[in-house]
């Protein structure tokens, strides 16, 4: 409900305390992530100046550099942990589980705004560090960043002067992005989605998102060029370059409304676009009260236009509901992604955005789907009780013929079987008769007794131990 503040932030309680880091009480994944993030806004700034000669643009650029090397700076040289060790107050909100990723971040995005190897150097110190590992398949999201820091290595390491580091860092980079492509790492929807268990649970359309703007990235600036420039392997180049750009323009495609509901999941957009997202600015009410009480009420609302909805469940359903946060939850890192999509389209792809046109038929705004039995559910809830039927039946009708059939064998055969020398279970001391050497007469005589009963042994039971089980079975 953190989402459904009042709006305008008014009459919220007092104190309202901020939280902050220092070189005693540091967090090394927040500093980090605040030096990359001064960086790479420095690049954007600089790059704006290059193009309109503003000079107030050029400066700003400076100014966040210098910032972002100070963080950078202090990351490198304070002792490190993780931030909520110095406040405590948000380990049950948002816990950081590392910060080697994020240094690793803020290395790169320096070395992408200075050209200072230094950096990158630093970068691939922290990568070969023991703790660090290659072989992560989380989805890229505010807490896991390990998919970006390879695919950003891989670009960072593409002209590099030393070819083994580039083609080792690519094949990480791969091993990320193929494991994604070929679904060992994650599973999808029927209806397409990228989905990972635990991680998609909530906001499952970010995931799906972030990973697209991974693999569109590593195949424009890694993949292509490398195509441009190898005598070989361009056939397999080739592949991979449309394996990886075809899944990220299937995932944008499911957010227009290609998928199994014709679900647009951007707010605004089309007439089938969520009605209800988990947002004060959208819901407009005065106080959290007010939403509860009025789920579906839009007397108050606005239309935050281009927001992306957290997304549907596993199953494809999704719930318009604006109390159902996992679901219609907007938030900044949710679009951040999606619209660098939206830029790459822009500037590369000669076709329009993908639209689905909602019909009568189809309910774009559906609640979860009813607990249907999947097809293969109902053909074993069907077959199973004919088959214990036909299974009650057979014994019945077996037990009934032994039944007719052991009178008349009495009748017969009054003693035959246990009287014979050969068919007694006793010697004649008294003393229990050894089957194991029974003689082939007594295990032929045996297995007619069991076929006039309709039983037939296999033939290794015949030969080795048929004669110790008769007399059982004859009773």
């Amino acid at each position: 409900m953190y989402a459904l503040r009042p709006s305008p932030d008014t009459n919220i309680p007092l104190p309202r305390p901020s939280y902050q880091i220092n070189e005693t009480y540091f967090g090394t994944d927040v500093a980090s992530m605040t030096a990359a993030a001064f960086a790479t806004a420095s690049s954007l700034f600089r790059m704006f100046a290059s193009v309109t000669g503003d000079q107030k643009d050029a400066a700003y650029a400076d100014l966040l550099l210098s910032h972002g090397v100070q963080l950078y700076s202090c990351s490198k040289t304070t002792n490190f942990s993780r931030y909520q060790f110095s406040v405590p107050t948000v380990k049950d909100i948002y816990a950081s589980t590392d910060y080697l990723d994020d240094l690793i971040l803020s290395a790169i995005a320096l070395y992408k705004a200075t050209k200072n190897e230094t950096y990158l150097n630093d970068a691939l110190s922290y990568y070969q560090l023991p703790d660090w590992r290659t072989n992560h398949t989380e989805p890229l999201g505010w807490d896991n960043k390990y998919g970006a820091v390879y695919i950003l290595l891989a670009e960072s390491l593409f002209n590099t002067s030393d070819p083994q580091k580039s083609i080792q860092s690519r094949k990480v980079a791969e091993n990320y992005l193929d494991g994604i492509v070929s679904g060992t790492s994650v599973n999808q929807t029927k209806g397409g989605l990228l989905f990972w268990d635990f991680y998609s649970d909530d906001n499952s359309n970010a995931n799906a998102m972030s990973t697209s703007y991974l693999l569109l990235s590593y195949s424009r600036q890694v993949l292509r060029p490398l195509l441009a420039i190898s005598p070989t392997d361009q056939e397999a180049i080739s592949a991979k370059i449309k394996r990886y750009e075809d899944l990220a323009i299937r995932q944008l495609n499911y957010m227009f409304g290609m998928n199994p509901i014709n679900q647009n999941y951007i707010v605004g957009e089309r007439p089938n676009s969520p009605k209800y997202p988990h947002s004060a600015l959208a819901a407009g009410f005065n106080s959290l009260a007010d939403a509860i009480a009025s789920p579906t009420d839009l007397s108050h609302s606005h239309t935050i236009y281009g927001a992306l909805v957290g997304g549907p469940a596993k199953n494809d359903s999704f719930a318009d509901q604006r109390l159902d946060w996992s679901q219609t939850e907007v938030a900044l890192d949710y679009n951040a992604c999606y619209q660098g999509i939206l830029a790459y389209q822009a500037m590369y792809s000669p076709n329009g955005p993908y639209y689905e046109t909602p019909t009568s038929s189809s309910n774009p705004t559906t609640a979860h789907a009813p607990n249907a039995l999947p097809t293969w559910a109902i053909a074993i809830a069907v077959v199973l009780p004919v088959l214990a039927a036909c299974l009650l039946g057979l014994l019945a009708f077996m037990f009934l013929r032994r039944r007719r059939q052991q009178p008349l064998r009495q009748k017969s055969e009054p003693s035959t079987r246990y009287e014979s020398d050969e068919g007694s279970t006793l010697q004649q001391d008294g003393s229990p008769k050894d089957f194991s050497q029974s003689s082939p007469v007594s295990q032929k005589k045996t297995s007619v007794d069991l076929a006039d009963q309709g039983i037939t042994l296999p033939k290794e039971l015949l030969t080795e131990s048929t004669t110790q089980r008769a007399p059982e079975l004859g009773q």
